[in-house]
């Protein structure tokens, strides 16, 4: 039983982890959200075809 005791408070300590994945800042999210909706309004911008009748 006592060499469990280690094996056992390890496996306690690693599934004490709530957050599963990378970890970020919240702010660098936001922002990086902000830089990929202004790139891809400006390719919408780019890829809409002249309009004829102006």
């Amino acid at each position: 039983m006592r060499p469990f005791v280690p094996l056992i408070v390890s496996l306690l300590l690693l599934a004490g982890c709530g957050q599963k994945g990378p970890l970020y800042l919240p702010d660098d999210v936001k922002r990086a959200h902000a830089e990929e909706q202004a790139a891809e309004a400006a390719a919408r911008n780019q890829a809409a075809p002249a309009d004829p009748a102006k």
